[in-house]
């Protein structure tokens, strides 16, 4: 994610490979811990779910977004591998952001992007 620097792809903010998590009985655990900037208006997934559909110009307006940052994820060798309406976040404005980078993989030339032999990504 630090290498990509598009609008419509979420920021990271910071990362540690060494954080403490406080759970609720009061033990501790090291964990890793992603600081990602802050989507406010949810996710495709949920907005979906309680709306009843887009109209044209909002949906043409999301895909320019999403087809930017997969521009930008492409040009700089990066397959996201996990595309998917909870994948796809908003700011406060509505614009669309792409997150989730967890199965990304990088320095991939354009004939490695199409299909390899082990599944990445959400099942149906």
């Amino acid at each position: 994610m630090n290498e990509l620097s598009n609008k419509s792809i979420i920021k990271m903010k910071g990362y540690s490979e060494r954080a403490e998590y406080r759970k609720s009985s009061g033990k501790t655990a090291d964990v890793s811990a992603i600081v990602l900037e802050y989507a406010s208006s949810g996710d495709l997934f949920d907005y979906s779910l309680h709306s009843e559909g887009f109209k044209e110009p909002v949906v043409r307006k999301f895909a320019i977004q999403l087809l930017e940052a997969l521009r930008d994820c492409h040009q700089n060798n990066i397959a996201h591998r996990d595309i998917k309406p909870q994948n796809i976040l908003f700011d406060d404005n509505f614009n669309a952001k792409l997150a989730d980078f967890g199965f990304a993989i990088s320095n991939i030339s354009s004939r490695e992007i199409t299909r390899t032999e082990n599944f990445v990504g959400t099942e149906k």
